[in-house]
């Protein structure tokens, strides 16, 4: 090779190991230079594992295969950047990207895309009842202001009483039924706070 520089294609593993460089014209040759250890990293896989969509808002980390002595680089939505290997962030939705560089220099990339579910809000119950004048004749209904409220399904508890309706209906209320009431909503994905 006439070139300062040793170009060598397709470069393996196996090509590691002491390198020296002499160099011959014609009969005569040099004394070989000082050694170098080469050291060629394998290729590995590098991927991020995937996250299924989630509560906008849940706690994720996002977890790529770690590779020993690297540096990683994140971006995302909305200005994220961090260094963390593995960051814990706040689901929002969008790409994110991520970069190793290991410690001979050799760069790995993959991105996620992270999909979000909004939460049901619960904003107010309201009661149909006839103030202090109920009777075990009286029929008493709970209802839910909700936001973020497709395809829902409801669960209600009560002190003797649960409900799957929109609309919890007390018929017949009593002394017993008398007490708090809860309601849990659920998107499918995502349950009401």
């Amino acid at each position: 090779n006439d070139e300062p520089v040793l170009r060598i294609p397709d470069v393996e593993s196996n090509f590691s190991g002491t390198w020296s460089l002499s160099i011959e014209r014609g009969p005569c040759s040099s004394e070989p230079s000082e050694e170098i250890e080469v050291f060629i990293e394998p290729e590995r896989s590098f991927e991020i594992e995937n996250i299924p969509n989630q509560c906008e808002g849940t706690e994720i980390q996002l977890s790529p295969t770690i590779l020993a002595e690297s540096m990683y680089s994140w971006m995302g939505p909305n200005g994220f950047e961090t260094n963390a290997v593995r960051p814990i962030i706040e689901a929002k939705p969008g790409l994110y990207k991520v970069e190793a560089v290991t410690f001979n220099g050799c760069i790995y990339e993959d991105q996620i895309i992270i999909t979000t579910t909004k939460r049901p809000i619960i904003n107010s119950i309201s009661s149909s009842d006839n103030g202090q004048c109920v009777n075990n004749l009286s029929t008493i209904n709970l209802q839910a202001d909700i936001t973020n409220d497709e395809g829902l399904s409801f669960n209600w508890q009560g002190p003797t009483r649960t409900s799957e309706e929109e609309t919890f209906s007390l018929t017949n209320f009593t002394n017993q039924d008398i007490g708090l009431y809860t309601l849990e909503v659920s998107n499918g994905a995502c349950i009401s706070d």
